[in-house]
């Protein structure tokens, strides 16, 4: 369980940062990071 508190912390800070810089993109950043923390798992 410990394990998953990271990712989720690392997608909040770059969804946030994302958001600043250009909210179009945040939709694929989410899915592609999504995509990452289940293959990891």
């Amino acid at each position: 369980m410990k394990k998953l508190i990271f990712p989720i912390i690392l997608v909040v800070v770059l969804v946030l940062a994302s958001e600043m810089i250009n909210p179009q993109i945040i939709p694929y950043l989410a899915m592609g990071l999504l995509t990452a923390i289940l293959l990891k798992s």
